[in-house]
């Protein structure tokens, strides 16, 4: 699935340096492709979400937020945008 285009194995690239790769690699296949593929987009349609994504994997990394959570963030971060840190500190 990463490998099957070359703009996701390039999100992916970039999303997963200096992160974990296996964290990345599920958040890519299982949210951000299903949510682009629900919405009609692509990849390329948004680069912003590479920065934030990576944030949210940075938060499951550092165990600040849950996989519950994570989910929650992600949905907020499609639809509203903004800094994953930002609106995790925000709602503590």
């Amino acid at each position: 699935m990463l490998v099957s285009e070359k703009s996701i194995a390039d999100y992916y690239e970039a999303l997963s340096a200096g992160r974990d790769g296996k964290s990345a690699a599920n958040w890519v296949i299982n949210e951000l492709l299903g949510a682009l593929n629900k919405a009609g987009k692509s990849i390329e349609d948004d680069a912003r979400l590479a920065e934030q994504l990576g944030g949210i994997v940075e938060l499951i990394g550092r165990a600040t937020i849950s996989g519950k959570i994570a989910k929650d963030l992600f949905e907020i971060v499609w639809n509203d945008g903004g800094n994953p840190a930002e609106i995790v500190e925000s709602a503590a």
